[in-house]
C-alpha cells in the first residue's frame, strides 16, 4: 500500500510536518525498510483540482514523498517537467527546485508558460526527479497507471446560473464542494445520484436520517446543479422475498408495498422544492439490481408514481433506466400495466468498445418508436413524453474492451451530438470520477476525471461541447458519399454550427464559405480558416470539430451533401435493394455434409449448458420451404453458460441493416436474436407464441467491420425455440423505419 499525503495550505499545515507524520507511519508499519526509494506524487488540495479558467494563473504545487529506505540523501534535487497536449505535442518544459528537501521528500511549484493560442485544452505534466546524475523513480498512485505524471486543464468559463432545461448531466455517487466545483467548471448542469434507502431508514417505523441526502441537495443548490435522484434500493427490513424468488442481495428484492409508499412519500415531500424528476430504480431489467419480475416492477412504479404526483403534481417520473436499450423488458412492464406511469423513458445505451456510430442512433429511434406508438396516455393526464439517456460511458482501463482516454473523449462528443439529433432531452454521462485506483477494474475507470479529480481529455471535450451546444437546437443531418463522414447542423444563439467527424480514418474536404470560418477543435481551441476561391479545405478526423461560417446553402446547392431531417441519414445506404438477403442458407434448406446441422451455420455449447438442437427437414409445418431448426436448453441461467447457433454475414462499414427471423416458441425464458462486435445487439424472442409462427425484427448499424457475427442464443431454460427464415438486408430508405418509430 502506498501512503499518500495531502498538502492543505488553507489549514496552514507545513510540508515538513506532514512529511514527518507520513514517515513515522511508514516506519512503524515497516514499509520503509529494505525498499529502494520511490517518490510518490501528490497534488496539493485545491478546490479546482487543476482545472483553470483562461483568466486564472496556472500554478500547481506538487508534494513528493519518499517511500522505501529512509537513508536517501538529497544534495541538489530538481524536478524536470515536460508538458504535452491532447495530440501528444510538447507545449512547454522546464525544471524547478525541490523545496525543503529532506530524507522524507519535498515540494515543487510549477507555473508553466503556455504558448499563445495553445493555452486552452487538456495537458499532461510528465515529471522526472534528478539529484545530480541520479534519477529517483517517481509514481502517481492517483492515476490507475501509476505513471510519474499529473494532468490539468484550461477551459473557457461556462455561463453562470442554474439551467434546469440543460441537456448536460453526469452520474456521480455523491456530491461535495470539491467535485461540484469541478463539475461547475465543466458546465455540468445535472447530476444523477443514489438515494440510499437503507442509510435513511434502517427499520420499520424508525426516524428518517436525511443528513447525507441533505448535504447533496445543499451542495447542488450552491453550485447551480439540478439533481436526478434514483429512488432505491430496498432497505433490508422492507425486502419482500417469496417462495421461488431468485435469491440474492435483499436490497434488490421488491420492497413491501406499504414500506415503499411511505418512504417515497416522505422523500418527495422533503425535496419537492429541489427535485423536478425522479427515476424509480436503476436497471430493473438487470438481475444484479432487481430480483423481481417486470410485473413486480410495474407495481413498484405505479405505487411510486402515485406518491410522487400526490406530493408534487409537477414532478416528472422516469422508468428505471434499462441496462442497454431493452425495449422488450419495457414492453413487459407496459403489458403489466406500467406504461401510464412513464413520463420519461430512460435507457443506458452502452456500446463499449464500439463507437457510438455502431447503432446508437438506431437504438434511440427504436426507443422513440415505442414511446410514440406503444405507450398508453400518461396517468396524470399530460401529453408530452421525453427520452433520456441516464447512463452512457466508456471505461479507459480494466479489461480488453477498454478504450483509450483519447477515444473516450471522441466518443463522448459523438454520442452527445447523435443523441441531440434524435431528440434526447437529458444526457447523463457515466460517470464523473473514477471510482477507485485500480487498473484492473473497469467499473473504477469510467470517469472523465481521475479519482483525485484531475481531468482526463474527456472532461475538456465535455466542457467544449457544453459551451458550443448548450443553447443549440438540432437542425439537419448531412449524408455524404464518403461513408465514414458524419456531420450535423445546429442553430445556436450566434448562428449555425456544423459538427463534423469521421467514424474511422480521415477525410480531406473542400466546403464552401463566403468569409472566414472559425474551427473549434475537441479541446476548445479556436482557429480561423480563410477561404480560397469560395472554399475552405480541411481534414476531418475521428476527433469532432465545430465549424462556424460554412455556407450550408451553397453546400446543398453543390450537392456536396444531402441535408435531411432524418437523423439516420448519415448511416443509410444510398444504393442497393432492400430485398437482398445477406444470410446464406437462411431457411436451412441445405444440409451440411456429414453433419446434423444446416450448411453455413455452426452450433456451440458453452460450459455446462444443456443446449440441444434438432434439424427438422421435410417439415410440413415450416413457414418457409421444408426445413427449420428446433433449439432447446435445459440449464438455468448462469454466467457464461449458454448455447447458440451462428453464422457470419458480409456487411458494409457504418451502414444500417434490418434483421428478421420467424420463430415459434414454448416456455422460452431467454432466447435472443443478435450478435455483432461484443454481442452488443440483442433482441429477445417471445416467450410463447401459442403454437404460431411469428416474425421478430430488429435494426443494427455496423462499425468498421465488414463481416457481422449473427447468432440465435439461449441462456436460460427454453423448452422449445423453433427458428426459420433468418434475414439481414441493407436499408436503402429510412422512411418506412421512421414512420413506425415516431422520431420527433
Amino acid at each position: 500500500m502506498i501512503a499518500r499525503i495531502l498538502l492543505n495550505q488553507r489549514l496552514g499545515v507545513s510540508v515538513v510536518g506532514l512529511l514527518s507524520v507520513l514517515f513515522l507511519v511508514q516506519l512503524v508499519s515497516g514499509r520503509c525498510l529494505g525498499m529502494e526509494p520511490v517518490g510518490v506524487i501528490k497534488l496539493s488540495d485545491t478546490l479546482n483540482s487543476n482545472v483553470f479558467f483562461p483568466d486564472e494563473e496556472v500554478r500547481m504545487r506538487v508534494v513528493i514523498v519518499f517511500k522505501g529506505d529512509p537513508g536517501i540523501n538529497l544534495i541538489s534535487p530538481v524536478v524536470h517537467y515536460r508538458i504535452t497536449d491532447y495530440w501528444d505535442r510538447v507545449v512547454s518544459s522546464g525544471m524547478e527546485e525541490l523545496h525543503q528537501p529532506t530524507k522524507l521528500g519535498g515540494w515543487v511549484e510549477i507555473t508553466p508558460p503556455l504558448p499563445s493560442g495553445q493555452g486552452i485544452g487538456w495537458f499532461k505534466v510528465n515529471l522526472e526527479l534528478r539529484d545530480g546524475d541520479r534519477v529517483v523513480p517517481l509514481e502517481n498512485p492517483a492515476l490507475a497507471t501509476g505513471e510519474p505524471a499529473f494532468t490539468f486543464a484550461v477551459v473557457s468559463k461556462p455561463e453562470s446560473g442554474p439551467k434546469p432545461d440543460s441537456f448536460f448531466g453526469v452520474c456521480e455517487h455523491g456530491l461535495d464542494d470539491n467535485n461540484a466545483e469541478v463539475m461547475h467548471r465543466a458546465g455540468i448542469r445535472w447530476v444523477r445520484t443514489d438515494v440510499r434507502w437503507q442509510n435513511i431508514q434502517s427499520s420499520r417505523g424508525s426516524a428518517f436520517n436525511w443528513s447525507e441526502l441533505d448535504r447533496v441537495m445543499e451542495t447542488a443548490e450552491k453550485f447551480g446543479i439540478e439533481v436526478l435522484p434514483i429512488i432505491g434500493y430496498t432497505s433490508p427490513f422492507a425486502a419482500n422475498s417469496w417462495e421461488g424468488a431468485r435469491k440474492g442481495d435483499p436490497r434488490f428484492y421488491p420492497p413491501r408495498a406499504e414500506d415503499w409508499k411511505a418512504f417515497v412519500k416522505a422523500l418527495v415531500e422533503r425535496y419537492r422544492d429541489r427535485v423536478s424528476c425522479w427515476e424509480v430504480w436503476n436497471e430493473a431489467n438487470n438481475p444484479n439490481f432487481w430480483l423481481g419480475t417486470p410485473a413486480d416492477y410495474s407495481s413498484l412504479l405505479r405505487e411510486a408514481y402515485k406518491e410522487i404526483k400526490s406530493a408534487d403534481p409537477a414532478a416528472l417520473v422516469s422508468v428505471a433506466g434499462t441496462g442497454g436499450v431493452d425495449l422488450g423488458w419495457i414492453r413487459k412492464v407496459v403489458n403489466a400495466g406500467g406504461g401510464a406511469y412513464m413520463d420519461v423513458v430512460s435507457v443506458h445505451p452502452y456500446r463499449q468498445p464500439s463507437s457510438p456510430e455502431a447503432g446508437l442512433i438506431v437504438d434511440l429511434v427504436r426507443t422513440w418508436g415505442l414511446v410514440r406508438n406503444e405507450l398508453p396516455p400518461r396517468a396524470d393526464g399530460k401529453v408530452e413524453r421525453q427520452v433520456w439517456i441516464t447512463e452512457m460511458g466508456y471505461h479507459t482501463l480494466g479489461d480488453s474492451t477498454a478504450v483509450s482516454e483519447k477515444d473516450q473523449a471522441r466518443f463522448l462528443v459523438r454520442a452527445i451530438v447523435q443523441a441531440m439529433a434524435v431528440g434526447v432531452k437529458r444526457f447523463f454521462w457515466y460517470e464523473f470520477a473514477d471510482g477507485a485506483i485500480d487498473a484492473h477494474d473497469k467499473e473504477a475507470n469510467f470517469g472523465i476525471v481521475h479519482s483525485d479529480l484531475s481531468p482526463k481529455p474527456a472532461y475538456v471535450a465535455y466542457a467544449t461541447a457544453e459551451r458550443m451546444l448548450g443553447e443549440a437546437r438540432y437542425c439537419k443531418t448531412l449524408a455524404f458519399n464518403q461513408r465514414s463522414l458524419r456531420a450535423y447542423t445546429f442553430e445556436t444563439p450566434t448562428g449555425n454550427t456544423l459538427v463534423a467527424w469521421t467514424a474511422s480514418g480521415s477525410e480531406r474536404v473542400k466546403w464552401p464559405a463566403a468569409g472566414p470560418v472559425t474551427l473549434i477543435d475537441i479541446m476548445g481551441r479556436k482557429q480561423t480558416l480563410l477561404p480560397h476561391e469560395g472554399t475552405v479545405e480541411l481534414s476531418i478526423t475521428e476527433s469532432p470539430v465545430y465549424l462556424e461560417g460554412i455556407d450550408l446553402s451553397e453546400m446543398k446547392n453543390r450537392n456536396i451533401a444531402v441535408f435531411s431531417d432524418d437523423p439516420l441519414a448519415g448511416e443509410l445506404s444510398t444504393t442497393g435493394s432492400i430485398t437482398i438477403n445477406l444470410v446464406q442458407n437462411s431457411g436451412f434448406e441445405e444440409a451440411a455434409p456429414n453433419s446434423d446441422g444446416p450448411e453455413g451455420w455452426k452450433l456451440a455449447i458453452n460450459r455446462d449448458s444443456r443446449f440441444s438442437w434438432t434439424y427438422v427437414r421435410h417439415a410440413a409445418d415450416s413457414p418457409e420451404g421444408e426445413a427449420y431448426m428446433r433449439l432447446k436448453n435445459e440449464f438455468e441461467r448462469a454466467p457464461h453458460v449458454y448455447g447458440r447457433m451462428y453464422c457470419f454475414v458480409p456487411v458494409e462499414p457504418y451502414t444500417t441493416y434490418r434483421m428478421s427471423i420467424k420463430v415459434r416458441t414454448k416456455s422460452a425464458k431467454r432466447a435472443f436474436l443478435g450478435g455483432g462486435p461484443g454481442w452488443r445487439v440483442s433482441i429477445q424472442l417471445p416467450e410463447d407464441t401459442q403454437g404460431e409462427w411469428m416474425t421478430v425484427e430488429g435494426i443494427f448499424t455496423t462499425g468498421s467491420e465488414t463481416s457481422w457475427y449473427l447468432h440465435i442464443l439461449l441462456d436460460d431454460v427454453n423448452e422449445q425455440v423453433d427458428v426459420d427464415d433468418v434475414r439481414v438486408y441493407k436499408i436503402s430508405n429510412a422512411s418506412s423505419l421512421l414512420s413506425s418509430s415516431g422520431v420527433p
